[in-house]
């Protein structure tokens, strides 16, 4: 299996894919071309842990099955707390809910599913590594959005000790969290620019030959720890294969229509996994994403354009308008896998916060996605609709989804439905407060809010939450230099 460039260059490997994270041009590494289908009724008998290792192996065969199925377990493992065996966070919604299901990321170890995602990297990158048996050690940078560095910083702990550049925003409510789970032999920094400026700054730093030289003369090579790292998209289409082998058990089986699923825009990890899925002929069907008062996604598929405005104020200053970094795969596709067209498009977007697309591309989209927004007020409503109705709190991300997909549902309302909770509800507590509690709690304290929540909810507390309550943080060092020259610092 090779991997190419969403902004062209050389094919690779797809170990080197693995192990780099970011293509050396600084596009997104995407399978070369579709691998063969899996057959769904040879996993229904299967173990979730064999689940994944069949998933994974059809797009990184460099590792056998068995040899996947070592690192999935032991991912699997390493998310295990209290003892207990770690089982796939799915379940059905409510007992009156039928065909209504709901993968959840709350009860893994920092709340979110990139634990399992960054699970995943930290048993695969290094047996990687070492079976390309070059003599360069890896040079961690990790930056991506702050619950996947999170992920990343707790996955990473008490592994081999690399020299590593972790990097999560000033801005983030998480930061206590980060301090407190930093890796030793890792170098953590915050940074006040947006999310989407930070990736393309890595984006070059990952095309920048001098500075694969510059690491290259130290002994090291870079490894990209990114929202767009490939192993994300494929361990999220792995954890959607687990998922619906778990479904067809759950409901005796799942007929032709196959199921739909209900995601957050988010970064759009889960839908390139979700396409992932379905290259392989697994059952997905529709995938309805949610977004919140940008309307990003939903002006493209209407309008084929968009202009993006500047960075939100007060309590949204996380949630500005733009695109995810995972869109960028789509565009890939869509226009046809022309890193030309696509680099222009990007270049276009980044100068003027704007991107056009053709008719024809806007129609490959809408057979792609279905969309809608749905703005702080409505998600208010829904977060308590839902709570009220299925006694389920979720994050604002899934309450934006489920509100696309009730807008829609009429359209398929026999199919079952699988919904995908990315992130713990105790991360969005002001408007998770807000809905449940009345608009005078999401201002308390955000220790207060989240305890109350928790109460009421019954939804767990993680470790490392609870402790950065308890203990004052380390202060984090911030970023004073351009990422680049910070990374070849540490190494001098």
């Amino acid at each position: 299996m090779l991997f190419i460039s969403t902004r062209g260059g050389r094919p690779v490997n797809s170990l080197d894919a693995l192990v780099r994270g970011l293509s050396d041009t600084g596009g997104i590494y995407v399978p070369e071309c579709p691998p063969h289908p899996i057959a769904f009724s040879q996993l229904r008998c299967l173990p979730a842990e064999m689940v994944m290792a069949v998933f994974f192996n059809r797009f990184i065969p460099d590792f056998s099955v068995d040899e996947w199925r070592v690192m999935t377990r032991d991912a699997l493992s390493s998310l295990a707390e209290g003892g207990e065996p770690f089982k796939i966070p799915f379940s059905t919604v409510n007992d009156y809910l039928p065909g209504h299901y709901v993968l959840a990321g709350d009860t893994l170890p920092t709340g979110t599913l990139n634990d399992f995602c960054a699970a995943v990297m930290r048993q695969a990158i290094p047996r990687a590594v070492k079976k390309r048996g070059r003599d360069l050690r890896p040079f961690v940078i990790a930056l991506g959005s702050d619950d996947f560095t999170i992920a990343a910083l707790r996955s990473f702990r008490g592994s081999a000790v690399v020299p590593a550049l972790a990097l999560i925003s000033a801005k983030s409510e998480r930061c206590g969290e980060a301090s407190a789970l930093k890796p030793e032999g890792w170098t953590l920094c915050s940074y006040d620019a947006r999310e989407e400026e930070m990736f393309s700054e890595l984006a070059r730093i990952a095309s920048d030959s001098a500075f694969d030289k510059a690491l290259s003369a130290a002994g090291y090579e870079p490894v990209f720890l990114a929202d767009a790292h490939p192993l994300r998209a494929l361990a999220a289409g792995a954890l959607a294969a687990a998922s619906l082998v778990e479904l067809d058990r759950a409901a005796g089986g799942i007929g032709q229509e196959g199921v739909d699923f209900v995601v957050a825009r988010n970064d759009l990890v889960f839908l390139t996994g979700l396409v992932y899925a379905s290259s392989v002929s697994l059952p997905v069907a529709c995938v309805y994403i949610g977004e919140g008062e940008s309307h990003a996604l939903s002006s493209l598929l209407s309008q084929g354009e968009l202009t993006l405005p500047g960075e939100r104020k007060g309590r949204d200053h996380g949630r500005e308008p733009r695109l995810p970094v995972n869109f960028e795969v789509l565009l890939f596709e869509i226009m046809g896998r022309n890193h030309q067209r696509l680099s222009e498009k990007i270049a276009g977007l980044e100068r003027n916060r704007s991107l056009c697309l053709s008719p024809e591309e806007t129609d490959l989209l809408r057979q792609s996605l279905i969309v809608s927004g749905c703005d702080f007020k409505r998600c208010q409503h829904v977060i308590l609709s839902i709570y009220d109705q299925w006694d389920y709190l979720v994050d604002r991300g899934t309450a934006e989804a489920v509100a696309c997909w009730a807008s829609h549902r009429s359209e398929c309302a026999k199919r079952m439905t699988c919904f995908i909770a990315e992130r713990s509800p105790l991360l969005d507590y002001y408007i998770c407060a807000r809905s449940v509690f009345g608009h005078k709690e999401g201002n308390n304290p955000r220790k207060d809010a989240v305890q109350k929540l928790s109460d009421e909810a019954a939804v767990a507390m993680w470790t490392s939450l609870c402790r950065s309550f308890d203990r004052p943080a380390d202060p984090i060092a911030p970023l004073t230099v351009p990422v680049r020259d910070m990374a070849l610092n540490l190494l001098r």
